[in-house]
């Protein structure tokens, strides 16, 4: 057969709609980049993978290569080569003006707020195709997943036709594009790292709003690292215990504002619960400002990192500049904070950039710190004013707390709270919030509870019990329990507020032994103010025919009655797969056990250690599966404080944070150990720590891994 040169674009037996991979307006500017990254930039090998055909079949019929793909034997790489700079050079002499009405609007938007020349609106758009769509990319990896910088600005300076000097420059540090974190260029110490990877968008939101926001406020497009913080309810004569720094603050920041003065920095410091946050709230109200925070969270409701906090700082310097805005960074001491520990290694990155931050932000901040001695002497002389924010006095923090209660909390707990110096507006807050989507009957009560639990986890002194002349209740948590101390990706106290305003939930919960499971099922319980019934495997099954589904029907009748929350661990011992069944019987307990998880109305939680036994039907039938594991080290240090102030056994932060090694540790591990303690004391925290370790070599820990203990 004889080879032929060319084949046409459109002779190909398989229709390739191009549209289900970029928008139609897109296809062209598209599909030159491609041609270009591929004939130009070096990507040509990896298209066409040496003797295996193409790389990626789905990239060469959109480039109108299906016949080649398809009779790829009889023809030469040469070829090939030939037929793709063929069409390169056609698509260069045509002038692209379709384009994604969206898209562009919105580049320009970003252009004209933060100055961006023409070359950087290309570096932008380029990376926004990159990161929406998969094809697009698949042809920038073809350039190698470990590009340096330059080897990035070169690819770039000819996938776009520019002058390599003009991606250089807007790539430089102090460039429009780079110093507002629209565009993050990746650090060559990546391992691996594709073009696309090398030019990171502030956030999967960001990308979305540049191509599909119509006229959205600019600010929905950091919506994930920059939050608009509601109005507080205090006035600036609520901090009349420092009533002359704050008026001499409130003037200061409005002659900045009139001013249009830049680089204007405010740091207030002191313990939590001194009412810092609300200051910065008070301030705005008082100037009639918008006040914006930069997040604690990434967009997966992850703790953001210091990179992702600075970088949302730095976008929101550049996009809200023309707006009346006070902008506060809370826990400011991820950035200042200059001590080094295990658990915290050495966080500040640059003084020079730091100092070139506080004098050139356009937008006057707010910052916030916890710890004025982390933060270095030098860079604190770089603030306008350092202001300590202490606490009120009892009848100040009695008008307050009042002013926040809204009437809702009975006088003599409101007086009990106020003894306290750190009961802050903020907590007392999250209390009220969480009481009234509980529905409790005891409202004061539960946000007094609520309160101490708060208190406690901050490591300050509780509040004092509550007088109650009824007969006490069995507890059904002990006392260290913390939700925050349970390893599951998901925020569980927010999961649980959402249970107990619902009433309604099915949830598997799965997992190793130890991880925390039943006692969560307890926490719900209790955040609902009802009681649990905890059936397991060995309550349930019987040795009669058909005596487990009567088991299973019962239980459910029980926790109807009593509106109880319904837990059953070991759920896989009579929720087994059906498709394994060797006996009717064991069909039919699962039918059971089904037909009463679709009729219940109440909150029903199932436990067990063996996911992949379940019945596959049964897991459809759960509104929320959840993954628990075994403690993070800083978790496993947590509870090891709290059990040992339990306990009133001595701890120490540096020797625990120097020799405690934690690997597969669970609070099921620490019940054991506490429970040894009544009738075999232990005697500090080394022995509290061998002990914890003799428990995790018992679950036969691979050798391999890292000691724990005290070394």
């Amino acid at each position: 057969m004889k080879k032929t040169e060319t084949i046409e674009e459109n002779n190909t037996a398989m229709v390739f709609n191009k549209t289900q991979y970029v928008e139609k307006e897109l296809i062209d500017i598209v599909t030159l980049w491609m041609l270009r990254t591929i004939v130009k930039a070096g990507g040509f090998d990896e298209f066409l993978n040496g003797h295996h055909g193409f790389s990626d079949d789905h990239v060469a019929y959109f480039l109108d290569m299906g016949a080649y793909v398809e009779n790829e034997d009889s023809f030469s790489r040469k070829e090939i080569y030939r037929h793709l700079s063929e069409k390169l050079r056609r698509m260069e002499q045509k002038e692209y003006v379709s384009s994604l009405p969206s898209l562009e609007r919105n580049l320009d938007r970003l252009s004209k707020l933060v100055g961006l020349d023409k070359t950087e609106r290309s570096i932008m758009k380029i990376a926004a195709v990159s990161k929406n769509y998969k094809i697009f990319n698949t042809v920038l990896e073809y350039l190698g997943r470990d590009l340096t910088t330059k080897q990035a600005k070169e690819a770039l300076a000819t996938i776009l036709n520019v002058d390599f000097s003009k991606i250089n420059k807007a790539l430089s540090p102090k460039s429009a594009l780079i110093s507002s974190s629209l565009i993050n260029l990746q650090s060559d110490r990546w391992v691996t790292c594709d073009l696309g990877d090398k030019l990171e968008l502030p956030t999967e939101r960001f990308t979305e709003f540049l191509f599909y926001a119509e006229e959205e406020d600019i600010i929905v497009a950091l919506k994930d690292s920059i939050g608009k913080v509601s109005d507080g309810v205090l006035k600036l004569k609520d901090y009349d215990h420092m009533e002359e720094d704050v008026l001499f603050l409130h003037d200061y920041l409005k002659a900045s504002f009139q001013q249009k003065k830049a680089g204007v920095n405010i740091l207030l410091y002191g313990v939590p619960g001194t009412g810092k946050t609300e200051l910065a709230k008070t301030l705005a109200k008082s100037l009639k400002l918008e006040l914006y925070e930069v997040s604690y969270m990434d967009e997966s409701d992850e703790a953001a990192s210091t990179r992702e906090r600075i970088n949302a700082y730095k976008s929101a310097q550049a996009l809200l500049k023309n707006r009346s805005v006070l902008l506060m960074y809370d826990e400011a001491e991820d950035i200042f904070d200059t001590q080094e520990s295990f658990f915290s290694p050495k966080k500040q990155t640059g003084k020079a950039w730091i100092n070139y931050m506080l004098e050139n932000n356009p937008i006057p901040t707010i910052w916030i710190t916890n710890d004025i001695d982390s933060v270095d002497p030098a860079i604190v002389r770089r603030f306008d004013m350092t202001m300590a924010v202490d606490v009120p006095k009892k009848k100040k923090r009695m008008q307050i707390l009042d002013r926040y209660a809204k009437g809702l909390i009975e006088r003599k707990i409101l007086k009990k709270l106020a003894k306290n110096p750190y009961v802050s507006p903020a907590v007392m807050q999250r209390a009220i919030r969480v009481a009234e989507e509980s529905k409790t009957e005891h409202f004061s009560k539960t946000v007094y509870t609520l309160i101490d639990k708060t208190l406690k986890a901050q490591r300050y002194q509780g509040l004092k019990r509550l007088k109650n002349k009824k007969k006490k209740k069995k507890e059904i948590l002990p006392k260290t329990y913390d939700p925050a101390l349970v390893n599951v990706e998901s925020d569980l106290e927010k999961l649980a507020a959402g249970i107990a305003k619902t009433k309604n939930a099915r949830l598997c919960f799965y997992g190793v032994p130890g991880t925390g499971k039943s006692a969560y099922g307890r926490y719900i319980a209790h955040a609902l103010g009802r009681e649990v019934i905890v059936k397991k495997g060995s309550d349930l099954l019987s040795m009669w025919v058909g005596g487990t589904e009567q088991n299973i029907a019962a239980a459910f009748a029980e926790a109807k009655k009593k509106k109880a929350v319904l837990i059953f661990d070991e759920v896989d011992s009579f929720l087994q797969d059906r498709s394994k069944a060797n006996a009717n019987w064991e069909v039919t307990q699962v039918n059971e056990m089904l037909t009463q998880m679709e009729s219940f109305e109440g909150v029903f939680i199932a436990t067990t250690n063996l996911m992949e036994n379940l019945d596959k039907a049964s897991l459809r039938r759960f509104d929320m599966k959840l993954e628990f594991k075994a403690l993070q080290q800083h978790q496993a240090q947590r509870l090891l404080e709290s059990h040992c102030r339990e306990l009133k056994i001595d701890y120490s932060h540096e020797a625990v944070a120097k020799h405690f090694h934690l690997q597969n540790l669970t609070p099921g591990d620490f019940e054991a150990v506490v429970r040894q303690h009544r009738f075999n004391p232990i005697e500090g925290l080394p022995d509290f720590v061998q002990r914890l370790e003799d428990e995790v070599k018992v679950k036969a820990l691979d050798e391999s891994k890292k000691r724990m203990g005290f070394v």
